[in-house]
C-alpha cells in the first residue's frame, strides 16, 4: 500500500461569471464572462495515517479543494488522485473508502433517531450487525452521546448533532476523513468531545485526516501537519513541529505586579506590551532572552508572579503569512 495517500499535482478550479458591473441593457444584449480562478496550479502530497490541517481565510480555496478531493467538483486542469483512485469519476471503492462531515451541512434525517440514520448507513455500507453496534456504542460513549441515540434528530441541539454526523462518519471504517468546518458554532465541551475523538480514530484505525477550520485550536491540538492556502495558491506545507519552532520567534510574559509600571517595562530592549490593567501585564519578548528580560523587568517592577508561555499558532500564521 502506497505510503501517499493524497497526490494533487498542478491542480486548478475556474469558475465562470459574468460582469455585472454593466448597465442592465449592455448585458442582456452581450454578456461578458468573467474568469474566476479559484484554486490555481497547486501541487502537494499528504501521507497516510496524517492529520493535516487546511488553512486559510475566505476564499482563499479551501472548500473548493476539498471538493475536488472528495470528487464533488471536476478539476478544471491537473492531476488528482486520493487512495490510487481518480475522485471525480466516484467509484464504487472510492465512495467506500472515504467520508465527509461539514459543519454547516448536516447529512442526518431530520424525522428519525440518529440510530435508525445508524442502521441505515450499516445497511448500505454492508458493514455486519454486531460490528455496527459495538462501532455505534463506543463512539457514543466516547463522544458522551449515548443517551441521546434514540432520540429524533431534530430534537438534538447543534453539538448532539455534530457528534452524530462524526459517529455516521466512522461507522464504515474510512481510510480518509474530510472534515469541512465540522466545529462551527459547537461549544468548549462539545470541540473538546471531537478532538479526542479524532486523535483516537487516528491513532487506533490509522485514518488519515484532513481538516479545514478556521478555529486554530483545533488545528494546534489535533493536527500533525499544516498547509496554508491564499488567493488560490498553497503558501506554506510543513509539519506543525517545523512551524512552531521555526516561527515562534517570541513568548509571551505575563506578570503579576503591584505597581502600573508599564512605561518602564517598554524601556528593556525588546519588551512589546501587549495588554495591561491596574494589576497584570502580558508582554511579548524575544524567546532567546526568557530569561533575560525577566531579570531586567525584575529589577524595576515588584514581580508577584509570572507566567511564560509561546505564541500561538493563529499569530505564528497571521504574522508570517497574511
Amino acid at each position: 500500500m502506497s505510503e501517499i495517500v493524497i497526490n494533487a499535482q498542478n491542480l486548478s478550479k475556474n469558475f465562470y461569471n459574468f460582469d455585472s458591473r454593466l448597465p442592465f441593457i449592455k448585458r442582456f444584449l452581450k454578456r461578458n464572462q468573467i474568469t474566476i480562478r479559484a484554486v490555481q496550479d497547486i501541487s502537494f502530497t499528504i501521507k497516510r495515517g496524517s492529520i493535516v490541517g487546511f488553512i486559510g481565510s475566505n476564499g482563499a480555496g479551501k472548500s473548493t479543494t476539498i471538493k475536488m478531493l472528495t470528487g464533488t467538483l471536476y478539476p478544471s486542469s491537473g492531476k488528482l488522485e486520493v487512495n490510487g483512485e481518480i475522485p471525480f469519476k466516484r467509484s464504487i471503492n472510492f465512495r467506500k473508502k472515504i467520508s465527509i462531515v461539514v459543519g454547516n451541512k448536516l447529512q442526518l434525517f431530520q424525522d428519525v433517531s440518529a440510530m435508525d440514520y445508524f442502521q441505515l448507513i450499516g445497511t448500505l455500507y454492508e458493514v455486519e450487525p454486531a460490528i455496527l453496534q459495538e462501532r455505534i456504542q463506543e463512539l457514543s460513549n466516547l463522544l458522551n452521546v449515548k443517551d441521546q441515540l434514540y432520540q429524533q434528530v431534530r430534537t438534538l441541539s447543534l453539538g448532539q448533532k455534530m457528534k452524530m454526523e462524526f459517529i455516521a462518519a466512522s461507522l464504515t471504517s474510512p481510510e480518509i476523513l474530510f472534515l469541512d468546518e465540522p466545529t462551527i458554532g459547537l461549544d468548549i465541551q462539545s470541540k473538546k468531545d471531537i478532538r479526542t475523538f479524532l486523535k483516537k480514530m487516528n491513532e487506533e484505525c490509522h485514518t488519515t485526516i484532513i481538516l479545514t477550520s478556521h478555529d486554530m485550536d483545533d488545528i494546534s491540538s489535533v493536527c500533525d501537519e499544516l498547509i496554508v492556502i491564499d488567493k488560490g495558491k498553497i503558501i506554506l506545507q510543513e509539519s506543525m513541529d517545523v512551524i512552531l519552532s521555526k516561527f515562534s520567534d517570541f513568548k509571551y510574559l505575563k506578570i503579576k505586579m503591584t505597581l502600573d509600571l508599564v512605561p518602564e517595562l517598554c524601556s528593556v530592549k525588546g519588551v512589546v506590551v501587549i495588554s495591561q490593567t491596574k494589576s497584570e501585564c502580558i508582554l511579548k519578548i524575544p524567546r532567546d532572552f526568557v530569561f533575560e528580560t525577566l531579570e531586567s523587568i525584575n529589577k524595576l517592577v515588584d514581580i508577584e508572579d509570572f507566567e511564560i508561555s509561546n505564541l500561538s499558532l493563529e499569530e505564528i500564521i497571521l504574522q508570517n503569512y497574511f
